[in-house]
């Protein structure tokens, strides 16, 4: 293992950085696929992470993970909610799935215009048959802010108090054995 990691300190610092930039665009080609394919799927598992900050903070994981796994899980599970934000929020397919679904003979179009000042703008266009449809649309973009920002706050709070529980379990722990090596020090 030693020998491996050798070769890998003799190539210069810009060559694994543009190697590592290729490999994150081919994954992020290959994740864009598999999203696309799965679309409502990945919104699902998104729109569940309040279960799982729910599961978290009713401490039903605590015998199971040790602090170092919450830190762990916390920044694994912190990517995918961020990441997932970004990109259901950019995703106008969805709300044209979400439209069409719940609104029979919603319209979704992309529009290209020129603006006075000479620059071609694009848009994301819709209709609903019914007011209510069009307000539910409009205001699905809104939601979907709101849920980019709330799902991750809720997932980092949920996973705050299951590691201060295992960090005072740690100390308890330390302090306990201190005191069994230590007999003569004061006990209070």
């Amino acid at each position: 293992m030693l020998h491996a990691m050798q070769w890998l300190k003799k190539i210069p610092e810009w060559v694994l950085g543009v190697v590592v930039l290729a490999l994150l665009l081919l994954a992020a080609a290959l994740v864009g696929e598999v999203y696309r394919k799965f679309q409502v799927l990945w919104a699902c598992l998104w729109l569940s992470i309040p279960i799982l900050a729910y599961v978290v903070s009713s401490g039903k994981l605590d015998a199971h993970l040790t602090e170092k796994g919450f830190r762990s899980l916390r920044v694994w599970l912190m990517v995918f909610a961020v990441i997932m934000s970004f990109i259901v929020f950019s995703d106008h397919d969805l709300k044209a799935k979400f439209g069409h679904y719940f609104f029979k003979g919603s319209e979704f179009w992309v529009a290209n215009y020129i603006d006075t000042d000479g620059r071609r703008m694009i848009s994301h266009e819709f209709n609903a048959p019914t007011g209510w449809g069009r307000f539910v649309l409009r205001a699905y973009d809104f939601v979907l802010f709101g849920l980019c920002l709330l799902l991750p706050y809720l997932l980092n709070r949920s996973f705050e108090r299951s590691i201060r529980a295992k960090q005072q379990e740690r100390y308890e722990q330390e302090r306990l054995e201190y005191l069994r090596n230590n007999p003569t020090v004061d006990q209070r």
